[in-house]
């Protein structure tokens, strides 16, 4: 009787062991398409920006440049006015820090 359980003891306690952590695999390829989706998500965010401060009223374009990292707006320039550097904020989507 001792013999029969002997093996499902064991088996109980190789289970309970833990083991190396497994390996995570490494696909370049993703690496390489997540890289190209957000420079494409960025240009398209860019070129959403660029149309909407063109058409904007009040703000000034040639004293501003913008750039988008990641999806995160950065907005660089100067405003001649509290106003105009308000609705630059707006149209743009950046945000004060």
């Amino acid at each position: 009787m001792t013999l029969k359980l002997l093996p499902a003891v064991i088996a109980a306690t190789v289970l309970l062991i833990p083991g190396p952590a497994p390996a995570i695999e490494f696909n370049p390829l993703s690496a390489i398409k997540s890289a190209a989706e957000a420079f494409v998500d960025d240009t398209v965010i860019e070129g959403k920006i660029n149309a909407l401060l063109l058409d904007a009223t009040g703000v000034n374009v040639t004293n501003f440049c913008w750039r988008s990292v990641q999806g995160n707006v950065f907005l660089f320039g100067r405003a001649l006015s509290k106003p105009e550097l308000d609705k630059a904020i707006v149209w743009s989507g950046a945000s004060r820090t």
